[in-house]
């Protein structure tokens, strides 16, 4: 994960966990469903923009709720016993990070620092980018409009 101030100067980054399943579009029905009904093929992380807000969740812990009808957090990771979350995000391999039931598990100290420090608003836009679809399929735009562009700069 990385983080930008509004005028995109970068910030920080550190590893996330997400959503054990990969997939880039939530599936129907699910945003109503409890936690322990949603089989882990369904449990992604929804790729997507979107105005995130500070709030808190069921245990009130602070998360920044990304997507709050879909219970879509960014939020410090979860100690699971067996699951072995703090130590996932030490590795260097992304391989083990898919455990979560969709929500972004980030270290305990870049979530209150770097994210939450950041968002002195408690309010801010995250992007989550497809990891199936194309992202100018996903997002709407021609690639070849946005290199032509960059490459003009």
């Amino acid at each position: 994960m990385y983080v930008f101030t509004s005028e995109g100067v970068p910030v920080g980054g550190a590893p996330a966990l997400l959503g054990m399943s990969v997939g880039d579009i939530l599936p129907a029905g699910i945003a109503g469903k409890p936690l322990s009904k949603i089989p882990p093929k369904d449990r992604i992380t929804q790729a997507g923009r979107f105005f995130a807000r500070k709030g808190y969740d069921n245990h009130d812990k602070v998360v920044l709720w990304v997507d709050f009808a879909t219970r879509l957090a960014i939020h410090e990771v979860i100690n699971v016993p067996g699951q072995r979350h703090p130590q996932r995000l030490e590795t260097t391999t992304t391989k083990d990070n898919r455990i979560s039931w969709g929500c972004i598990n980030v270290p305990i100290a870049f979530f209150h620092s770097t994210l939450m420090g950041t968002l002195s608003s408690g309010k801010g836009y995250v992007y989550i980018l497809p990891e199936v679809l194309p992202v100018a399929d996903f997002f709407g735009f021609n690639s070849s409009k946005v290199i032509e562009y960059m490459q003009k700069e």
